[in-house]
């Protein structure tokens, strides 16, 4: 049993680093078609049809891979003076209660953007620019996000609850 948890911890783990890699590899996209719309607007008075739109489907998708990884490192924005101040024991529980809520809130993100992909595709949802792509491949990856997302807080939680410590990745 325990040979299978940490199999499980490992998998999720390796699939976290795969997400946030992902959209990393978003961002350079992200930079070179920016880089090539601009000069070739500026130089050439040619621009890429339906960049923005297209940069815009991207960004999204980047985004959301990229919350596995800010889950993982424990990278999210937070407020820690209550914590800090009250000691070890608060700080243990407040990192299980703010996981608890954490796989809670991605859980139902997570239900919500499947549906919103999956009515993307059945509807065969496309952008709206010059030129026209389907947007249910990035609304797809928003989805795929936050399952890593949500696997990622349950696999500290559940790590927590069995070793009773915060996780360190």
């Amino acid at each position: 049993m325990i040979t299978l948890l940490l199999f499980v911890d490992r998998a999720i783990a390796a699939l976290s680093r795969a997400a946030l890699g992902l959209s990393a590899v978003a961002v350079i996209a992200l930079l070179l078609i920016g880089a090539v719309d601009r000069l070739s607007t500026e130089f050439l008075l040619l621009p890429i049809p339906s960049a923005i739109e297209f940069q815009q489907a991207i960004e999204a998708g980047m985004i959301f891979l990229a919350l596995a990884g800010v889950q993982m490192f424990d990278s999210h924005i937070k407020i820690d003076i209550l914590s800090e101040t009250l000691g070890a024991k608060f700080r243990s529980f407040s990192q299980f209660f703010g996981l608890l809520v954490m796989v809670v809130f991605l859980g139902l993100l997570t239900v919500q953007s499947y549906m919103f992909a999956l009515r993307s595709w059945n509807v065969g949802e496309r952008s709206s620019g010059r030129v026209d792509f389907p947007l249910y491949y990035f609304k797809m990856l928003v989805c795929a996000g936050l399952v890593i997302a949500f696997l990622e807080a349950f696999r500290q939680l559940v790590r927590i609850v069995v070793t009773g410590r915060p996780m360190n990745s």
